[in-house]
């Protein structure tokens, strides 16, 4: 799950909070709220939601 992160976080962007939920992922991060959605038996298929914060 890490190396995803490095794949969606842009430059300057921390990590507030996180939670993980079976196979999900929810972030909020100082810039916006993301969502990792794992599809499938395997899980190998992810969906993302990004939602931005304004601040």
């Amino acid at each position: 799950m890490l190396a995803e992160l490095g794949e969606v976080l842009a430059d300057n962007e921390q990590v507030i909070h996180a939670y993980k939920m079976v196979r999900d992922l929810h972030l909020l991060t100082n810039k916006r709220l993301i969502a990792f959605d794992k599809q499938g038996v395997t899980g190998e298929k992810v969906d993302y939601l990004s939602i931005p914060i304004n601040q």
